[in-house]
Protein backbone atom coordinates (compact mmCIF):
# COMPACT_ATOMS: atom_id res chain seq x y z
CA UNK A 1 0.00 0.00 0.00
CA UNK A 2 1.36 3.39 -1.06
CA UNK A 3 1.86 5.58 2.22
CA UNK A 4 0.44 8.85 1.11
CA UNK A 5 -2.72 7.22 -0.12
CA UNK A 6 -5.58 5.55 2.39
CA UNK A 7 -7.74 2.64 2.08
CA UNK A 8 -10.66 2.75 -0.66
CA UNK A 9 -8.71 5.76 -2.12
CA UNK A 10 -6.08 3.31 -4.41
CA UNK A 11 -7.74 3.94 -7.49
CA UNK A 12 -7.92 7.47 -7.18
CA UNK A 13 -5.19 10.16 -7.83
CA UNK A 14 -4.62 12.28 -4.53
CA UNK A 15 -4.86 15.40 -6.25
CA UNK A 16 -8.28 14.39 -7.94
CA UNK A 17 -10.73 17.23 -7.40
CA UNK A 18 -14.08 16.69 -4.53
CA UNK A 19 -17.71 17.07 -5.29
CA UNK A 20 -18.30 18.47 -2.51
CA UNK A 21 -16.14 21.29 -2.25
CA UNK A 22 -13.23 20.55 -0.45
CA UNK A 23 -9.83 20.85 -2.17
CA UNK A 24 -8.97 16.91 -2.78
CA UNK A 25 -10.56 14.01 -2.20
CA UNK A 26 -8.58 12.47 0.43
CA UNK A 27 -9.11 15.87 2.26
CA UNK A 28 -13.23 15.00 2.15
CA UNK A 29 -14.51 12.61 4.27
CA UNK A 30 -17.49 11.92 1.99
CA UNK A 31 -15.32 11.18 -0.73
CA UNK A 32 -13.18 8.98 1.56
CA UNK A 33 -16.56 6.68 3.12
CA UNK A 34 -17.68 6.71 -0.17
CA UNK A 35 -14.28 6.12 -2.07
CA UNK A 36 -15.67 9.27 -4.02
CA UNK A 37 -18.37 7.14 -5.99
CA UNK A 38 -21.55 7.95 -5.97
CA UNK A 39 -20.62 10.69 -3.32
CA UNK A 40 -23.53 12.48 -3.14
CA UNK A 41 -23.28 16.77 -3.80
CA UNK A 42 -23.37 18.28 -0.20
CA UNK A 43 -26.93 20.66 -0.82
CA UNK A 44 -26.47 24.43 -0.17
CA UNK A 45 -27.42 26.25 3.30
CA UNK A 46 -30.84 27.36 3.25
CA UNK A 47 -32.95 29.08 5.82
CA UNK A 48 -36.07 26.54 6.77
CA UNK A 49 -37.69 29.25 9.07
CA UNK A 50 -39.10 32.99 8.74
CA UNK A 51 -36.18 35.25 10.59
CA UNK A 52 -36.47 35.99 14.56
CA UNK A 53 -34.50 38.20 17.25
CA UNK A 54 -31.58 36.19 18.81
CA UNK A 55 -32.50 35.35 22.44
CA UNK A 56 -28.98 33.76 23.79
CA UNK A 57 -25.53 34.58 22.30
CA UNK A 58 -24.13 31.91 19.78
CA UNK A 59 -21.48 31.21 16.84
CA UNK A 60 -23.13 31.26 13.26
CA UNK A 61 -21.77 28.40 11.40
CA UNK A 62 -21.51 30.08 8.40
CA UNK A 63 -19.23 32.93 9.09
CA UNK A 64 -17.99 31.61 12.36
CA UNK A 65 -18.69 35.15 14.10
CA UNK A 66 -20.74 35.76 17.68
CA UNK A 67 -24.20 36.22 17.36
CA UNK A 68 -25.33 38.34 19.62
CA UNK A 69 -29.03 38.94 21.44
CA UNK A 70 -31.42 40.71 19.36
CA UNK A 71 -29.77 39.87 15.43
CA UNK A 72 -32.27 38.87 13.06
CA UNK A 73 -31.30 35.05 12.68
CA UNK A 74 -33.07 32.03 11.21
CA UNK A 75 -32.65 27.91 11.29
CA UNK A 76 -31.03 26.53 8.47
CA UNK A 77 -31.70 22.86 6.77
CA UNK A 78 -28.75 21.97 8.83
CA UNK A 79 -30.22 22.28 12.02
CA UNK A 80 -28.35 25.19 12.96
CA UNK A 81 -29.12 28.94 13.52
CA UNK A 82 -27.19 31.53 11.32
CA UNK A 83 -27.52 34.97 10.32
CA UNK A 84 -30.09 35.88 8.64
CA UNK A 85 -27.49 37.81 6.15
CA UNK A 86 -25.17 35.39 6.10
CA UNK A 87 -27.77 32.82 4.10
CA UNK A 88 -28.75 35.55 1.37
Amino acid sequence: MDAGRLPGLLDREADVSCPHGMPTAMSCLDCILDDGVGAEDTPPVTATSRAFKARFPGTCPLCNLAIHEGQSIVHTNREHVAHERCIL
